[in-house]
Order: structure tokens, then sequence, then C-alpha cells
């Protein structure tokens, strides 16, 4: 592949040897031989020069054509030796060659036609190198010299070798040293002929002795090489060697039609690749991979050949990454590393395809290589075709994704698609824009026209060229020509071209010496020996127009791309792409100053977005599916507020909604585009509504405004419920309410904002059971209110069916206006607090009758105070006991225990109608609650005890607890017990109700003995013979138990014969109830 490169000026090379002076030391005129030698050296291969020079060229010819065939500038050699965007802070080659130069390190260099050798010292010790000489050895470092040899051929370097063997891509320091030091100082170097022509000038005697000498000083390493040759050459004529005229000289120069591309090592690229891809994905190997994409940035800006070469061993070796069949069999989405890669590779293809300068023969090249890749099985696409919804994409809890909207509008529309067969369309390849730009056709008479700069109208009728709207608001196109998003980001480059234009840089040290770069951006080493330059952005007339600048062209330009109307993608990384050069894009406006000329510009533009008839997001209609704009409206609100502030929130007003606002029929499952990043929409809307709130405190009007617009905008539960938390933190500390006398000042309007803004967060979180946050949105919703003042405490019960719940209304709010530092804090008049105080009673009550199993107990701790109102709570309770949890119901019977022991009782005789404890429930946390309840009845009296055991005996099944609760029952009541034992009469076991209780005990001792012997194991049988043991005690309670207790104990024995050992061990525990 032949090399095209830019033409080098003649007299412009910083690095150039300098003109004859004669002895005055005055420069005098080149000599024609030099003048034509050096375009000779740069552009006529040498065997071209040969053929018209018959039968030699003469020496003086020959030597000054090989003299100004080397390079001239050290640019490509620091392209070379240099990794871009390198940040890793190892030695880079240039730089450490460079010392080498400067410390005198280079040795012995001889030229010997198109060859250049050269040692040179370094005391750096390389483990793979071989062939070195130890000249000396001080300390602990060995110096050592590098024998370094070089071809090159039109000034380029075409090969290097170096005896450090340096396992890199990049050039080694020895090879910068000694190709600097010959372009520094070429007078200093011993120039020969290639060694051809000295053997021409050789007898036959001389070059015998020449051979001869050459083999006895390397016989070792070639005299197998030599003893081959002589074979070959007196033998059959029919040999290579004797068929082929003259002999290869590695000092000779090119040959007609070979290439002279400047030296890459082309194995040590792939290593590289492959090195890369055999890590995985990891940061500093993506750092890798990208900086060897910036080296073939560099070298297509130096039109290098190579640069294409490198790219087409990068692409082979990416293609058979083994992931990228993983991740389509898989039909999972790109890793976003690799995405990452694969943008950036499909974009320098497109650089490389669309070279104007670049052959024929090699552009249909590279549409052949590029097609064959992208028919491949696994070539990626140019966006994921898999529908894969990310759950977060900034700093946000996880938890609070799933109460979304955007979330759980995509979520329903998901499950709309996939029902109704809805499939993506196919998806290109990630060549295919490449191969495109393969086909474009640079004569085409548009094309010139922009070239030539004649474009300008065309340019702006593309842009700014009004669409009428139709009376239903419809447009007559459609905003689907996206340019942010677009894969090759053509919006960046027209940005940065426009920039760059308006970039000066400024020196501030002189002292640049070994520095080579003409400027910033062209600096082959990056940031390291530039730091004597700084940028300044000013404005710089354009040509051909009305005293227009680059700054300012390129201004509007970005202000106007990033508010066009644009279609939101259908793939969630396309989506992705669209949002970061969003971002990159904002990002750099941010950092231009907006001077007076640019202020103009920008409320210009704004006006001319505002007007309706513009295709602009700032439209009063904008379809459903176009990208929201809140990003670049939170730039523009930023950038007019302190301009012009009717016009800022003209803007904000504006384009703080959400396209699917924008709907006729108010059905939002009609949304046709998913909307992956939903999360980033939601929070950059949280932004922009966040800085309008802060701009219109001390603007009431401007307030309202905003509170309007977020009420009708924002669905976001969680952002609302931030903005809310925000607007309090501004009403606390207003505006100049830094003084300690004002520091307890309250703005009001933001304080009833902050408000307003909570209530619609509650009604929004009315019915999500699912949302965890609830609760403290409530709770802090009431503190707001507490805040207000009584009016808004009065609002929230007068609405509280649409914003809580009735256990919340109670539990929260009820007893929130009730409490002590509530009532303190309000300041009211006795009279306007027993009206509050009434009020909250009534809604204590009214959620009481909506929801009993929930609310009455706090009902009746609110009542407690008002007879009537508790007494209504009562029979609230008493009418609903079915339906309130049983817990709940003997909660509420413990309340009356304190206060009304009949009350408490009646509530606790309800709850045992609905106990029921299976056999196998002793420690269900009911128990207590059922020790209690016989407890209580056993207090008050046997008539109030027989009723409750009634109960017991029907609903507890447990024998365990039954007889817990008989032994119980057997003792003294605690209110009539007599202290010191004076004749207290008690309940005997033979009497009611303990006899009802005691047989019910004995019989589920029975079931409850077959229920555990029908599933028992071995590793059981303890813990039965432990049971059984309770069992005998509660049987020796009745009059016959020990009769009893030996029945079953037989009937045992006679069922279940079969298990030999557990029978064995209930004979010998219970042996003296089987004599007779």
């Amino acid at each position: 592949m032949a090399t095209h490169r830019k033409k080098v000026k003649l007299d412009g090379d910083e690095f150039c040897p300098q003109p004859v002076r004669d002895g005055n030391g005055c420069r005098t005129v080149m000599s024609l031989l030099d003048i034509s030698a050096r375009c000779v050296g740069e552009y006529v291969p040498f065997e071209m020069v040969e053929r018209h020079f018959q039968p030699r060229i003469p020496e003086p010819v020959q030597k000054r054509i090989v003299y100004w065939s080397f390079p001239r500038s050290i640019d490509q050699v620091a392209i070379y030796s240099t990794l871009a965007n390198d940040n890793s802070g190892r030695c880079i080659p240039f730089q450490h060659g460079l010392k080498l130069l400067e410390k005198d390190c280079v040795k012995d260099v001889l030229q010997i036609g198109f060859n250049l050798t050269g040692s040179v010292v370094d005391n750096v010790n390389y483990s793979r190198s071989t062939n070195l000489e130890m000249i000396n050895v001080f300390g602990n470092q060995s110096v050592i010299t590098q024998r370094v040899s070089m071809s090159f051929d039109r000034c380029t370097i075409t090969s290097v070798t170096c005896s450090c063997s340096t396992m890199d891509m990049l050039w080694c320091a020895h090879v910068v040293a000694l190709a600097v030091y010959r372009i520094r100082h070429p007078d200093k170097i011993e120039l020969r002929l290639p060694i051809s022509e000295t053997l021409l000038d050789m007898n036959r005697e001389q070059l015998q002795k020449f051979a001869l000498h050459l083999i006895a000083e390397y016989h070792i390493d070639v005299l197998p090489t030599a003893q081959k040759l002589a074979d070959e050459l007196l033998g059959s004529n029919e040999t290579t060697i004797n068929t082929t005229n003259g002999a290869p000289d590695p000092t000779a120069g090119a040959a007609v039609g070979d290439d002279h591309d400047w030296f890459l090592d082309v194995n040590q690229v792939e290593s590289r690749v492959k090195s890369f891809l055999s890590r995985g994905i990891y940061y500093r190997s993506n750092q890798e991979l990208l900086s060897m994409f910036s080296k073939i940035e560099e070298l297509q800006k130096a039109a290098d050949s190579n640069g294409p070469r490198m790219l087409t061993i990068i692409t082979e070796q990416l293609l058979v990454d083994s992931r990228l069949k993983q991740w389509m069999t898989q039909q999972m989405p790109m890793a976003q590393k690799c995405r990452q890669i694969w943008d950036r590779l499909s974009k320098l293809w497109v650089g490389v395809t669309l070279n104007p300068t670049a052959p024929a023969e090699s552009i249909q090249k590279w549409k052949f290589m590029l097609t064959e890749w992208s028919l491949r099985d696994y070539c990626p696409k140019e966006f994921d075709e898999y529908r894969v919804l990310p759950r977060t994409t900034d700093n946000t809890d996880s938890e609070d994704d799933d109460n979304s909207f955007l979330y759980e509008r995509n979520r329903l529309n998901r499950i709309r698609d996939d029902r109704s067969g809805v499939a993506l369309s196919p998806s290109r390849s990630i060549f295919d824009s490449a191969i495109e730009a393969c086909s474009l056709d640079w004569d085409d008479t548009f094309l010139q026209s922009i070239i030539n700069g004649d474009s300008t109208s065309s340019l702006n009728s593309k842009f700014k060229r009004p669409k009428r709207k139709h009376d239903d608001g419809s447009l007559d196109e459609k905003c689907n020509d996206n340019w942010i998003g677009h894969p090759l980001n053509p919006v960046d480059t027209i940005f940065d071209i426009l920039i760059e234009a308006s970039i000066t840089v400024k020196s501030y040290n002189e002292n640049s010496e070994t520095c080579c770069c003409r400027s910033l951006r062209d600096c082959p080493m990056n940031t390291y020996l530039c730091s004597h330059t700084s940028k300044d952005i000013k404005h710089v007339r354009a040509p051909n127009s009305d005293n227009e600048s680059y700054l300012a062209l390129g201004y509007e330009f970005a202000l106007l791309v990033l508010s066009l109307q644009r279609w939101m993608p259908r793939n969630s990384n396309a989506q992705e792409l669209m949002k970061k050069q969003e971002e990159a894009l904002i990002s750099q406006l941010k950092n231009i100053d907006i001077d007076s000329i640019l202020k103009t510009v920008l409320r210009n533009h704004v006006r001319m977005l505002l007007n309706d008839d513009f295709p602009s997001l700032l439209s009063s209609y904008i379809d459903r599916n176009c990208v929201a704009m809140h990003s670049f409206a939170h730039y523009l609100f930023n950038s007019l507020i302190d301009v012009d502030q009717e016009l800022a929130f003209q803007v904000g007003f504006r384009s703080v909604r959400l396209p699917l606002d924008m709907r006729r029929d108010g059905n939002w499952a009609d949304q046709e585009v998913e909307w992956f990043i939903a999360s980033h929409i939601e929070n950059s809307q949280y932004e922009l509504a966040g800085t309008m709130l802060q701009a219109s405190q001390s603007l009431p009007d401007k307030l309202l405004g905003v509170l309007q617009a977020v009420i009708n905008h924002m669905q976001s539960v969680k952002y609302l419920f931030k903005l809310a938390k925000d607007a309090m933190a501004l009403a606390l500390c207003p505006l100049g309410a830094r003084s300690v006398d004002l520091q307890n000042k309250k703005d009001e309007d933001m304080l009833n904002c902050s408000f307003k803004v909570g209530l619609q967060v509650c009604r929004l979180t009315l019915h999500q059971a699912s949302n965890t946050k609830r609760t403290d949105m409530v709770r802090w919703l009431v503190a707001c209110a507490v805040d207000v003042g009584i009016e808004a405490l009065r609002t929230l019960m007068e609405l509280w069916r649409s914003l809580f719940t009735p256990s919340e209304a109670t539990s929260v709010l009820v007893l929130t206006i009730l409490s002590t530092s509530t009532l303190n804090q309000l300041q009211l008049c006795r009279l306007r607090e027993v009206d509050l105080v009434s009020y909250a009673r009534r809604l204590a009550l009214e959620c009481a009758r909506e929801e009993p199993q929930s609310c009455c107990l706090n009902a009746l701790k609110i009542c407690q105070k008002d007879l009537n109102d508790f007494n209504e709570a009562f029979e609230i309770v008493v009418a609903n006991f079915n339906v309130i949890p049983l817990i709940e119901l003997f909660a509420v019977a413990r309340f009356f225990d304190s206060c009304e022991v009949y009350r408490a009782y009646r509530v606790a005789l309800l709850a045992m109608r609905r106990v029921n404890l299976a056999h196998n429930q002793e420690t269900h946390y009911i128990v207590s609650d059922v020790y209690w309840a016989c407890s209580l009845a056993h207090s008050i009296g046997k008539p109030e005890l027989t009723k409750m055991i009634q109960f017991v005996i029907k609903g507890v099944h447990c024998a365990p607890v039954l007889a817990d609760i008989l032994r119980r029952c057997a003792t003294p009541a605690p209110s009539v017990c007599i202290v010191g034992g004076n004749g207290q009469k008690l309940i005997s076991y033979k009497n009611e109700p303990l006899n009802l209780l005691l047989e019910a005990a004995i019989n589920c001792y029975i079931n409850t003995t077959h229920e555990r012997l029908a599933h028992i194991s071995p590793r059981q049988y303890s813990d039965f013979i432990s049971f059984l043991c309770k069992a005998r005690d509660t049987f020796l309670l009745a009059e016959n138990g020990e009769l009893q207790f030996q029945q079953h104990l037989i009937r045992l024995k006679s069922l279940y014969k079969g298990k030999k050992k557990l029978m064995a061990l209930v004979m010998s525990q219970f042996g003296e109830f089987l004599k007779f």
C-alpha cells in the first residue's frame, strides 16, 4: 500500500540543515545540486535515478541524494515513539531518547547508503537484550551500549532494529536518539556510498580478500550461509541466484513500486490487542486500546498509511473475540466498555474511508474488506437489538426505581409489545456507515460548494427552515433526523472545528528547545513538555460572513442542534449514546464564557425557539416520542437568569414538561418508544425544577408558576419528594437571612410551595403499597403542615381521603395534631384549640368506621378524654370485632384493662371467640393473650371465668396450653387472694368450670399423642417421653386419672407395637402404671 503524505515545505522545517554560509557567516543560496537532490531524495525511488545514469551515478550526485533521503523533521519520530493519551506515568521512549541525545550518548554513527547505524550508551538494563557490550560498571548500575540500525527511503524510516530488543509497538529510546541525531547533526556523520558501489571499485583479488575477511570475522554466524551461497553459485545454472540479475544490497535505495511506509511492528500491535482481549474488560486494558485508537487518529492527521494498516490489524483481532459469540447467542447486550471500543472503531473506519486523497483502489479494497466483516455471523451491530431495561443510570436509590413513573410506563408498554408481537427493525452493522462512506462522490456539486465555502444559505435552510403546523398540532415533517446521537457524532466534529478556529495559543516560556510541536493540539508529547503554552478563546472573524465570528457560529450551531425536535431512538444503546453526546456538548458550552456578543446570540436564539412555527423542543406542542430537553433547558435557564429573567422563566415553564404530557386523549399507554434512560430524564427534570425554584425565591408570581409546572408535569414521586424537601430547606433559610436577627425568619411563600408539592407526593403514592418511602413521605408532609400552620392541618384533615389511608390518618396525622409539642407550636387560643382537637377526634372515628381493623385502637386512645367519642369508638370495636385482627383485638382489650375492666373482659371474650390454636401451636404468639384473657376473667368472678373457659375449650386444641390454663385457674385470683392463706376457698378440679377444662385437656393429650406418633422419628423419641410425662401429670389431676392414663398406655402398646424401641422406652418410664 502506497503512503500518501502531505508535501513538506523545502524551507520551513525547523530541523532542516542550515543553508551554506560564507566565511563571514552570511547565508548563501543552496546549490542546484542540493536543491535537485533534495527533491529527488524525497519523491523519487533510487532505482529510477539509476536508470537515468548509466553505467553509474556520479559519486557527488549519489552522496547528495543519499544525504537528503533521510527524514528532516522529528515529528514522525515522535509519533512512532509516543503513545497517544498515555497517562500511565511510564517512561516515554521519545523523551528518554531526547535525554540520551542531550547527554551525548550517541556514538560511532555511520551512514552507508540508505542505512544508518550507531551505538547508544544507556544505563537502563533491558532483560531481553542480546549481543550487549559491557563498557563500564559502577555502583549497582550497568552502562550498556546498544547497537542500532535503521533503513530509510524517500524521507521515511522503513525499518529499525536495536540490540535492546524491547518488546513494544513503539520505537525504543535508542532508535529515537540515533534518528534525532541524524536529523539535527547530519554533517557530523560519516557518509558512505551503498556497499554495492564500493564493491564495484574492487578487483578480483580485493573481492576475495573482502569475502574471506568478512567470513573470518563472523565465521560462527555466517560460515554456513557462506558455504550455501557458494554451492548455489558454483552449482547448476538453473538456480535462482544464477538466473537473477544483480544481488541484494541492504544499503541501496528502493526499487520502483516498493512501499516506503514508516516502520510499524505489526506483530507487536497484534499481540498487544490479543493481550487486551485475554485480560477481559478492565479499565487499564480498555484505556490502552483507546490509546491505540488515538494513535491511529494521529497517524491519520499525518496522512500516514500506517493508520489504516494498524486499524485493520485491531479490527481483525476484535472480530474473533469469543465474547461476541457469547453475547449474540445468549441475546445479551454488549458490555459498555466493549460498546465504547466498537463505536470508536466505527468512527475511525468512517474517517479512513472519507479521506479525499486516498486512491480509488484503496477505497475499493477497504469497501470489500468492510463488507466481508459486516457479513460475519458475530459482527456487532450499530446498536444492540436486545431490549434490556436498565434499572439505574445515575446515583439513585435502586429501591425507588420501581416507583418511577417512566419506569412503570415502560414496563407496561413492554408487556403490551410482547403480547402483540412487536419486533425491532433489523439493526445495521457496525461497519455500514463506513461502507456507505466509500461511495461518497467528492466531485458532487453540492459537496464542492460546501468545501469552497459557498453553501451558507443551503446550510441555513437545512436548519432554520420553518415547518408549518397543522390545526391538529402535527408538523409537515417528522423530527427523525437526529444529529445528536448519531454514531459518528457530526455535531461534536463541527463544533470542535469552529471552536478550534477561535483558539489562540499563548507562549509564556520561550525556552522550548525540547518541544518540537507547532501548536498545542499537534504536540506529539501530549502535555509532558508543553507547559510553556496556554489556550485562549477569542472571537475570530469568519470570512464571507456578516461580521460573525467562528466562536459565535459554533455557539449558535450548538444551541440550534440541541434545541431541534428529535425522535427518541428505539434502542437502549442509541438512547444512551444520545444522552452522552448531549451531556458532552452542554459541558463544552458551559466552558465558554458568555460575553456580550454571545449573550445577544443566546437571547435571539431563545426568542426564535419560543415561536410555535419553529419545530423546536420549546414549541407549545411536541410529539410524545420526542426527546426531553431538560438538560439543555437547565443550561439555558442558568445562562439567561442574570441576563433576561423573564426570558429565562419562559424557557423554564415551557421545558419542565415531559413530552409524554403532550397527549390528546389522556391515554398514557399509547407511548410508541420505550424510554430506557427514564431515570436520567426524571433526574434532569428535577434539577431544572430545583434551579427554577431557587431562582423564584422572593418572586411570588414566578414561584406560583414554578409550583403549577411542577404539579402538572412532574410524575416521579422520588424527585417530587426531593423537590419538596429542597423547597422546605429554602423556606427555612431564605435569601438574605444570614444575620442573627433574620435566621429564624421563614419564607412563607416557599413554605406553602413545599407543602403543596408534598400534597402531590402523597396523592401519587396513596395506592402504591410497594413504596418503601411512603411512611417517610407522610410523616414529612404532616410535619411540614405543622410548620405552615393550622390552615394546612385543616387542609390535610379535609382532604385526608385523597392523601392518606385511614391508618396513616389516625396514627400519624391525628396523633401529631393532638401531641403537646404541636399544640404548643401552633399557639392557638383556647376556642380554636378545642375546635381543632374535636375535628381530629371526629376524623379518628371516621377512620375507625372505614377501616376498623387498623384504626380502632388509635381511635380509642385519641377519644379517651371525651366520653361520648370514647363510647362511640368502643361500639365500633364491638360491631366490627370479626374483621379486626386478633392481635389488635387483644391489644384493645388490654387497653381497656387499665381503665374499664368489664369492657376489657367483653372485648377479650369477643377475641376468644375467634381463637383457634392447633395441637402443635404451643409457642404461638397469641398464647400469651389467651393466658391474659383467662386471668382477667378469673379475677372478675366465677361466672365470667366459666363463660371464658367455654370459648377456650372450643378454640384451643393444644394440650399443654389447656393444662397451663387449668393450673392458673386453680390458684387464687389476684383480686381475691388473701395474703397468708386465711381460708380463701380455691376452685376444685372436680367442680365447674375446671372439670370441663380438665376433661378437655386430657382429651387433647390423647389426640395429640396419636398425632405425634403418626409421624415420629427416632430422633423425637426423647421429646415424646417428656410429652407423656406432662400428660401423666395432667391425667393424675382427675379422680380416675391413674386409670385413664393406664388405659391410654395399654392402647398405645396395642396400636403401635411395631415401634418396639419406642414402646420399650415407654414401658421403662411408665411401667408401674401397667402393674395390676
